[in-house]
């Protein structure tokens, strides 16, 4: 099977866009605190993660500074499916370990 999903965090998501939610939703605001706070934050927006900065004045009030597309990272690809298909072979040995073990059972006892 191809490898179509993103790796990020050790964890092998389905396409390379989860990947990217995963990366960007896992990201915390930035915050410059002083007489006016700055915040930077990422937000997904129509489909397109941006990268936002807000100014905050004495009062509490947020403004909008800037908003950028935030960079679309390349994760390295993997295959989601590629750890149930190794769980399931590993499986399937330990089923044939005990259906080996009990049929020598059974032959030890009709022979002796």
């Amino acid at each position: 099977m191809a490898a179509t999903g993103g790796l990020w965090g050790g964890e092998c998501y389905p396409s390379q866009a989860e990947a990217l939610d995963a990366f960007y939703s896992s990201k915390a605001s930035v915050e410059s605190p002083g007489l006016v706070t700055y915040v930077v934050q990422y937000v997904k927006d129509s489909g397109i993660w941006k990268q936002q900065s807000y100014q905050v004045d004495g009062g509490g009030v947020w403004s909008l500074r800037y908003s950028v597309a935030a960079p679309v990272v390349q994760f390295p690809a993997c295959d989601p499916v590629e750890g149930f298909t190794d769980g399931l072979a590993v499986g399937w040995m330990v089923a044939a370990a005990i259906i080996g073990a009990g049929a020598l059972k059974l032959i030890q006892k009709a022979t002796g």
